[in-house]
């Protein structure tokens, strides 16, 4: 992929992406769009690496063998199958 095209990809991303709604006490939540995923954010960075990990990057190596969700690191899949699988 040349510089051009992940710039523009990446500029779109910023654009449309994601949503933000303001709570109660004025703290902004980042919701993502991709694909109605809808998981929710306090800060920006963590949904753009959410974005790039979980909606982009087809290289996920580590695999939950209860729900074969993909991950991409291991310390990612052990805290998916603590908190989902409760193991």
């Amino acid at each position: 992929m040349d510089i051009t095209l992940s710039k523009l990809m990446l500029q779109n991303f910023y654009i449309t992406n994601y949503d933000v709604i303001t709570t109660e006490n004025n703290k902004k939540i980042y919701v993502c769009k991709s694909f109605n995923c809808n998981k929710k954010f306090t800060r920006f960075s963590r949904n753009t690496e959410h974005h790039f990990i979980r909606h982009l990057e087809m290289n996920l190596p580590y695999t939950c063998h209860y729900c074969f969700m993909g991950f991409k690191r291991t310390c990612d899949l052990r805290r998916h199958v603590t908190k989902t699988h409760s193991l």
